[in-house]
Order: structure tokens, then C-alpha cells, then sequence
């Protein structure tokens, strides 16, 4: 549970800032891989080991209610360690010292919502390593975004952090949602807050967006779901974001029919799927990846029936819990999770 244990962690040492808690996802385990100050190694495993046998139970209690069994695993290399469950959850809190861990497990399942974006780190068949954004729409505010309020391009993660700052929003998640013309405008389809600001692309041309078929991401008020373009216009009523791209790199379980396997044609790409109605997987590449490979990932590794890819040279992330700021080019349309900004009392 990554939420769940990257809370209890940040209470414990001197340094959270510097934290970095992993998710590795594997065939029959995940594994936790913890990063810290060589100088909070101790404070994490405690004085004859107290403080991670704490730790232990509360993440085996935490699992139990989700139907999956956990463990801390090693304390390997000089700032790295790793824990291992057999599910999935994190968020910062108040801070409290490590002999009260195991009599606050009631008021830490209070406090620690699944509300926040989930991170993790999967890998392919190849051996390539993705990281995985986990979104629930019911839950985590989810937006699209294009330009200011005087019309102008966002463009930059950057740029988008600074129009939310008068909103009292801060931005906990972001990515590039979707291909672009020249002066940044969308290619296809773009509705944001239930409004279209740009039209759905039936159009046949050259390039990745008109690979039919390609599709739309949207969410409404029931959930997520990735279409093909011209099922848009039957749920599109009920649309309250919604972006267009292409190609489909699944649809109903079956990758795209002209993606090719043995394809040389590797780029770092990024894509959203959906495994069920209240769950968005935004995917990001840290190697290069041919669109068959990339298919075949969010299918047997996300288990995800419908996937859209959004764009590959230019994909980016913004993360800063990750500490994952791409400034690779300017951007055109970008979707993102934002949450208040926590007034001092």
C-alpha cells in the first residue's frame, strides 16, 4: 500500500523531502524500494529492529483490509532499502515520534486518504522501465488544460503552476494529453470542464494522430473510459473532459492491428488506459519503445482493454514527488491532477 507507507515513513525521519519511495510491480509480488539519507537508515529500522517490525504490522493490517498480505523486506546498500506486499498505496501527515506507530494505526487509516496520484515504476518484456500514474476520478481532481485566461498557450508545466497559484490550486501531477498543431492547438477533440473547445477529428491523413482507429479519453461523471473516435459522439453529452489522439493501442483487449512487433521504430512515448470506470493509468516511458511493445504493456502488464497513446517524442511529466519536471519542448494541450493550496492556520 504506497500511500499507506510512504505516510508512515515521512513521520519517522529528518529528512521526507529527500525521500523517494518506489513501486516496482512484479509477476506475482511489488516491491517497495525505499531511498533516504544515509543518516535516517536508523530511524526507519529502530533500535533492535522496532520501528520496522511496527512498521510491518501496520502494513500487514493495512493490506488485510484490501485482501493482500505485506512485509518489509532487506535494508540493502547505503541509503536503499526495500519492502515487498502483494497489492498496492501515500501522503504526509503529522509528524509523531516511531513509539507511537503502532497505537495510531486507527487514526492513520482515518487520516491517510487514497485521494492523491499514485506512483509506481513497472517494467516491459524488454526490460524497459515505465512509470505509472494512477488517478481515481472519483476522487483526485482531474483537469485538462490549454490556455490562460487571455487565450494565450500555456505551453509549460511551469506556466500552468503559475495560472493556479491565484486559484489557491497547486499542481500534484501533469502530462502531455494529446497531439498539437504549431501554435499549440489540438489536433482533435478537446473539452474541458464540459466545455468543447475543440472539434472531434474524423479527418484521414498522414502521421501517428490519423493511424485509424484512434481515439478519445474522457471522463464523465461515472468514470473514465477510452473510446474510438466516432462512439464519441453517443457519450459525448456526458462528457466533462475529454482528448483526442491516436493511435489506439488497445481496444477491447486486442492491440492495434497495424502495429508490427518486430517495429525499429523506438521512441519514449506516454499513453492513458483505463482498467475499470474509476481508475485512469497515465504511462510514461524511461526508454525507447515501438508502439506494439508499448501496446502490449498497458494490455498484459496494466490490464487495461482500452488504451490511447498521447505522443511520443515530446511526452513529459510533471511530478514533483518524484522530483520530475520534463522541459523537453513547449506543450499543447496537458491534463493534470490539482488539489488545494493548505492555508496556514
Amino acid at each position: 500500500m504506497q500511500e499507506f507507507l510512504d505516510f508512515v515513513l515521512r513521520q519517522l525521519i529528518d529528512y521526507p523531502d529527500d525521500m523517494i519511495l518506489t513501486k516496482i510491480d512484479g509477476p506475482k509480488k511489488t516491491i517497495f524500494k525505499l531511498q533516504l539519507r544515509k543518516s535516517d537508515i536508523g530511524k526507519v529500522i529502530g533500535k533492535h529492529g522496532q520501528t520496522i517490525i511496527a512498521i510491518r504490522n501496520l502494513l500487514g493490517a493495512a493490506a488485510a483490509r484490501h485482501g493482500q498480505r505485506g512485509r518489509p523486506g532487506d535494508h540493502r546498500g547505503r541509503a536503499t532499502g526495500a519492502m515487498s506486499e502483494r497489492g498496492a498505496i501515500r501522503r504526509r501527515g503529522i509528524r509523531w515520534g516511531a513509539v507511537c506507530v503502532r497505537s495510531a494505526l486507527i487514526a492513520l487509516l482515518a487520516i491517510c486518504r487514497a485521494s492523491a496520484v499514485e506512483f509506481s515504476e513497472a517494467t516491459t518484456a524488454q526490460g524497459v522501465r515505465v512509470t505509472v500514474c494512477r488517478v481515481e476520478t472519483a476522487k483526485d481532481r482531474l483537469d485538462l488544460f490549454l490556455r490562460d485566461d487571455r487565450g494565450v498557450p500555456l505551453k509549460t508545466f511551469d506556466a500552468l503552476q503559475h495560472w493556479l497559484k491565484p486559484q489557491e490550486r497547486k499542481l500534484i501531477f501533469a502530462m502531455n494529453a494529446g497531439m498539437y498543431e504549431e501554435d499549440r492547438s489540438p489536433v482533435g477533440l478537446f473539452v474541458s470542464h464540459g466545455r468543447e473547445l475543440a472539434p472531434l477529428n474524423l479527418r484521414n491523413a498522414f502521421g501517428n494522430f490519423y493511424l485509424k482507429p484512434n481515439g478519445v479519453f474522457l471522463v464523465t461523471e461515472a468514470g473514465a473510459l477510452v473510446v474510438e473516435s466516432s462512439e464519441y459522439p453517443r457519450v459525448s453529452k456526458q462528457a466533462v473532459l475529454a482528448t483526442q489522439s491516436g493511435p489506439l493501442l488497445v481496444r477491447r483487449g486486442r492491440i492495434h492491428p497495424a502495429f508490427k512487433s518486430d517495429s525499429d521504430s523506438r521512441l519514449y512515448r506516454n499513453g492513458v488506459g483505463v482498467p475499470s470506470a474509476g481508475v485512469a493509468l497515465f504511462a510514461i516511458t524511461e526508454g525507447p519503445l515501438n508502439l506494439y511493445e508499448f501496446a502490449a504493456f498497458f494490455r498484459e502488464v496494466l490490464h487495461c482493454p482500452e488504451a490511447l497513446f498521447l505522443d511520443g517524442t515530446v511526452c513529459s511529466l510533471y511530478a514533483p514527488a518524484l522530483r520530475r519536471d520534463d522541459r523537453r519542448i513547449d506543450l499543447g494541450p496537458m491534463i493534470g491532477v490539482t488539489e488545494a493550496v493548505a492555508k496556514p492556520e
